[in-house]
C-alpha cells in the first residue's frame, strides 16, 4: 500500500498486507489510516507506516473474514469493518 501526495511523488510505503486490499480509510483526526484486505486481516497504521493494530492476530484455523470495506466513526475512537466469513469444510458462506 501506498500514499501518493497530488504530484504522484510517494510519501509512504504501508507494508503488512499480504494480499489485495480491498478498502483504506483515513481517520476524521487525520492521525491514523485503517486498512482491510483479502488477507483476512484488518490494520490500523499511524503516519509514519507503523501497524499499530492488526485484526485478527493471529489464525483461528476455521473462520476467515475477507474485508471489503472500513470506516471510521466520526470521533475517530471506532472502526467498523465489512466482512463477509468464510468457514472452511462447510461451504457454507455467510454475510455479516
Amino acid at each position: 500500500m501506498r500514499l501518493w501526495d497530488l504530484q504522484g511523488n510517494t510519501i509512504r510505503v504501508f507494508k503488512g498486507h499480504k494480499s489485495f486490499v480491498n478498502s483504506v480509510a483515513f481517520s476524521p483526526d487525520g492521525k491514523y489510516i485503517v486498512s482491510g484486505s483479502y488477507d483476512y486481516k484488518l490494520r490500523l497504521w499511524d503516519l509514519q507506516g507503523n501497524t499499530s493494530f492488526e485484526f485478527p492476530s493471529e489464525d483461528t484455523g476455521i473462520v476467515y473474514s475477507i474485508v471489503y470495506s472500513v470506516a471510521f466513526s466520526p470521533d475517530s475512537k471506532s472502526i467498523l469493518p465489512v466482512a463477509v466469513a468464510i468457514i472452511y469444510g462447510c461451504g457454507i458462506y455467510k454475510e455479516m
